[in-house]
């Protein structure tokens, strides 16, 4: 007789609707065997669910560190951790309802600016939800969520360009003219809804299997740290 999971995990699976019963039912074989002689703890059913590409490893570990709150951000379920930065960490992450992906971002800002934050980030979304060029993307929806910030826009499947030069080494300069020209038409896509992007670095170009860049994150840097800042030392991949 094989342990089933316990009801806060199982609570948690369905009410995020990570798996369903039937998951759960196909997966006891899997169990059984990974369990062997010993109970059929949650750490076993997660490494089955995992292993029957219900879970991500992502999501695994955080149910297992008993965080599962950490993976439901406002209407979102987050399914992995793409970046972070000193401020803010960004997620890809699928809408509760249904199984569209956005990119989702959760950015750290004192406690005292977080309500006009928010509203020069929502203004920003309320823009963007116009932009309709391939070459850049940008929040269409912010949240609060306790107190932090959150980004959320359309995915771009594919490798960031800093990525592909630490694999692939210096681009050929037809390549970096191809990835410049649809930059800048981007950028002109971006400045007819007066908006600039703020944050244009080599993690922010994602290339697309059909080699295909774009600008991500445009404009929320910018929105929520309005003030000119000069830099008396840029670092080469901005």
């Amino acid at each position: 007789m094989i342990d089933p999971p316990s009801p806060g995990l199982t609570s948690t699976l369905f009410d995020l609707n990570l798996c369903a019963p039937a998951d759960l039912k196909r997966c006891r074989r899997l169990v059984k065997r990974l369990a062997y002689d010993v109970p059929a703890f949650d750490s076993i059913w997660l490494d089955a669910l995992l292993q029957a590409r219900k879970l991500t490893r992502f999501q695994a570990q955080i149910l297992e560190s008993a965080q599962a709150d950490r993976l439901s951000v406002g209407p979102c379920v987050l399914v992995d951790q793409l970046g972070h930065g000193v401020q803010s960490t960004t997620y890809l992450a699928r809408r509760r309802e249904g199984s569209e992906q956005v990119v989702l971002k959760l950015m750290d800002r004192p406690l005292e600016s977080l309500e006009a934050d928010l509203e020069q980030l929502s203004e920003l979304a309320s823009r963007l939800r116009r932009l309709s060029h391939s070459s850049a993307v940008g929040p269409h929806t912010a949240l609060r969520h306790g107190d932090r910030l959150v980004a959320i826009s359309r995915h771009v499947p594919g490798p960031h360009v800093g990525e592909l030069m630490v694999r692939r080494g210096r681009f050929a300069p037809d390549v970096v003219s191809s990835i410049g020209r649809q930059l800048l038409e981007g950028l002109a896509a971006l400045e007819a809804l007066d908006c600039i992007h703020g944050d244009i670095r080599l993690n922010n170009v994602r290339l697309t299997a059909s080699g295909h860049a774009v600008l991500v994150d445009a404009g929320v840097r910018p929105a929520i740290t309005p003030e000119l800042t000069i830099l008396s030392r840029v670092q080469p991949d901005r």
